[in-house]
Parts: structure tokens; C-alpha cells; sequence
């Protein structure tokens, strides 16, 4: 959803109710938004109204790109139990000669009730909706009860977002945290393992005790384990701010290579790989220069060298690749 031209992370439930009660007519506009990977808007509104359906979709869509979006329009006539009946005298001088004609030839037959005759469809002439004058009171509160939605999904959607930067910055903490006591807790770890050796045997050669205390040491070490927590935790700041997600670009790129989308192996080995593709070409301009220069084609200004280079990296290895082979 873009707001001012800048895309937050927003939530995906809402409701917005606006109403319009001047006139002859009550007009109302409900707009919920419930969680939908893609784009679902159904409409419900008054028969009479439906040559406006498209055009109210046009108008959800513009503005709200993702959700399942339901839209209820409702129309309520003012003074509706002081209207005059409007009969139809032709259809119901129809229906009482048609009725005569038949009890002519009856035995017996009872007497046409006037109620019955008011219940016969078409007796009673309904006023119609003029769909032209409602939609030039109904679009404007389309448009505003949409701006209702969104404004709530944006506030919900900032209350998301601190929420998950709060809980980031309080996991690095405790990553820094961890990371100052990985030596201390290595050397407590050897010593104790050391202990518990000599404890069992002081027959034991020396060296091949070093020998298999620095490989149960190397074992133990969690360094490495910790760095790719804290570089998880970064990607996960990074992308909260990003204006595009990488699983769509990645669905996007597989479906145009191979008809399908990635599984989840293929996917994480892309994630990966453009994740050491970004961070090579942010420490080398120079080489993401040199890559997107290739070709004939002009490049889009507004993406930056290094993700142009690391997407066209990864896309030349899926299009090398087994699946796409086989495709083509």
C-alpha cells in the first residue's frame, strides 16, 4: 500500500463505515481487509447498482494492493412507509380477467383476495435507483472509507514494525552479550573436559588429548552460529524497511523460468545466494559497475548498482540451472 508516495510495512486487517444520510437516501460504505497473500475484492450492493460494481473495484484496487477485501454497499429510502403504492392497473386487470376466464370453467372456486393480488410479482411498482446520481454520492464514500482502512492498517502496521524492531534490538543484545562470553566459556569448557579426563586416566598421551580437546572445543564454539543469528537479525531490520519482498521476486523470477514457483530448498539457496551476491558487490562497486554495463540495454536509474548486480547474478545462475534447462 503506498501512502504519500512512501511504502511502510502495514497489517492487513481493517474496517473502515462511512454514511451518507442526506437527501432521499441513506447511503452507507463498509470496507473490511482480513490477511490474503494476493488481491480478493467481492462487492455486495443493491442490484440496480451493479453497473457500478467495476468501478468500485477500480477504486479498491488502486489503493490496496494485497488482502481479502469484502465491500457492502447498503441503500435505505428515507419516509419509506409514507411512500404511495405505485399498482400496476394493466398487469392487474390481467391477472382478474385471466382469473375469471379460469373460475368459468370451475365448479366451485373462491374469491380473489386483494392481498394476493398485491403479492403478485410486478402488482406493485418499486421506485428504481438512478445509478448515476447514487454513484456521484457513493464514490466519495468509497474513496473515504478506503482512506479509513488504510489509515488503520498504517497504524497498526507502525505498531507491528516496533514491535519487531524492539524485539531485534533486544536479540542483539543478547547476542553481544553471548559473543563477550564465548571465550570465557570455552576455556571453562576445556578445563572442565581436561578435569574430567585425568579424573578417568593419567595414562593418557598428551598431545592426543590437545588433539581431541581442540576438535571438542571447535565443535563447541558457537561463534559461527552466532554470526549468522545477528546477520539474520539485520536482514530482518533491513527487509522491514524494504519497498519490494524478495519472495515475490523470486516467485516472479521462477514462474517466468521454469512455470512454477520455488520450493523451499531452491528458495533458501537463492536467499542465500543473493545475500552473499549483495554483500560481495556492496564491498566492490567497482565489479557491480561492470556487470550491469554489460548489454545493450539502459538500466533503471532508481535500483541501486548493487542489487541490479546481485539479481542479475542470481538470475543467470537459475537460467543455467537444471530447472530451467530442462524447460527450455
Amino acid at each position: 500500500i503506498y501512502k504519500k508516495g512512501i511504502l511502510m510495512i502495514h497489517s492487513m486487517t481493517a474496517y473502515g463505515r462511512v454514511e451518507n444520510s442526506e437527501g432521499q437516501n441513506s447511503i452507507s460504505c463498509e470496507i473490511r481487509s482480513v490477511n490474503h497473500r494476493y488481491s480478493e475484492i467481492s462487492i455486495r450492493l443493491p442490484e440496480e447498482l451493479r453497473p457500478l460494481e467495476q468501478k468500485i473495484r477500480d477504486h479498491i484496487s488502486g489503493k490496496i494492493k494485497r488482502g481479502k477485501i469484502e465491500c457492502n454497499i447498503r441503500i435505505e429510502k428515507h419516509n419509506a412507509y409514507d411512500e404511495t403504492l405505485s399498482i400496476n392497473q394493466d398487469l392487474l386487470k390481467n391477472i382478474i380477467e385471466a382469473s375469471k376466464r379460469i373460475n368459468s370453467g370451475l365448479s366451485t372456486s373462491a374469491p380473489l383476495d386483494s392481498l394476493d393480488l398485491l403479492r403478485w410479482p410486478g402488482v406493485l411498482e418499486k421506485s428504481t435507483l438512478d445509478a448515476e446520481e447514487i454513484g456521484k454520492l457513493l464514490f466519495p464514500l468509497v474513496n473515504e472509507a478506503i482512506d479509513i482502512v488504510i489509515d488503520t492498517r498504517q497504524r497498526e502496521g507502525e505498531k507491528i514494525k516496533k514491535m519487531l524492531t524492539d524485539r531485534c534490538t533486544k536479540i542483539k543484545e543478547i547476542i553481544n552479550n553471548v559473543q563477550k562470553q564465548i571465550p570465557d566459556i570455552l576455556k571453562n569448557y576445556r578445563k572442565k573436559l581436561t578435569q574430567r579426563v585425568q579424573e578417568i586416566s593419567d595414562e593418557i598421551d598428551n598431545d592426543r588429548l590437545e588433539q581431541e580437546l581442540l576438535f571438542l572445543s571447535q565443535k563447541a564454539d558457537i561463534e559461527e552460529e552466532i554470526d549468522r543469528l545477528g546477520a539474520h537479525v539485520d536482514e530482518v531490520v533491513r527487509v522491514i524497511d524494504r519497498k519490494e519482498p524478495v519472495g515475490r521476486r523470486l516467485d516472479f523470477l521462477f514462474g517466468l523460468l521454469s512455470s512454477r514457483k520455488p520450493s523451499d530448498s531452491e528458495r533458501k539457496v537463492c536467499e542465500d545466494l543473493l545475500k552473499k551476491m549483495r554483500s560481495r558487490y556492496e564491498s566492490s562497486q567497482e565489479d557491480a559497475t561492470a556487470l550491469i554495463s554489460q548489454g545493450d540495454a539502459s538500466r533503471d536509474a532508481k535500483i541501486s548498482p548493487t542489487d541490479l548486480a546481485a539479481w542479475t547474478q542470481l538470475t543467470t545462475i537459475v537460467l543455467a540451472s537444471d530447472v530451467a534447462i530442462l524447460m527450455y
